[in-house]
């Protein structure tokens, strides 16, 4: 009776304790598949945007027209104004207060998240 006491604890316990380890694993396994999911759900959505991006670069006439794109949305005249001016002191390298082709072509080059390459044709 007593043997059968101990055995009966030892199995309780065995049992207890390697439903503890086994739980930590699968949670582990289930939080890294969880961790993989999400990761390649960001980098589909990622590429998503990243070929809108191009086709809406397609679509579009003008090598300008992802900039003007971003000058589209505005609230008022004066937000315009205020756009397209911080726009033209960006651009404006030199500080003359005109733009020429080189500056031009530069000055839209430096911008970040524009890909403007524009030609004799295109001015």
């Amino acid at each position: 009776p007593a043997a059968n006491k101990a055995v009966a604890f030892f199995f309780v316990v065995f049992f207890f304790l390697c439903g503890v380890c086994l739980l930590g694993v699968v949670e582990a396994i289930l939080l890294d598949e969880f961790m993989g999911a999400v990761q390649e759900e960001r980098q589909r959505l990622h590429d998503e945007e990243v070929e809108r991006t191009v086709m809406t670069s397609e679509k579009l006439g003008s090598p300008l027209d992802p900039l003007l794109a971003s000058l589209a949305h505005f609230h008022s005249s004066n937000d315009l104004s205020q756009k397209i001016r911080e726009l033209f002191f960006m651009i404006d390298a030199n500080g003359s207060g005109s733009l020429d082709y080189e500056e031009i072509c530069q000055g839209l080059q430096a911008l970040e998240g524009f890909s403007v390459k524009l030609s004799l044709e295109d001015l």
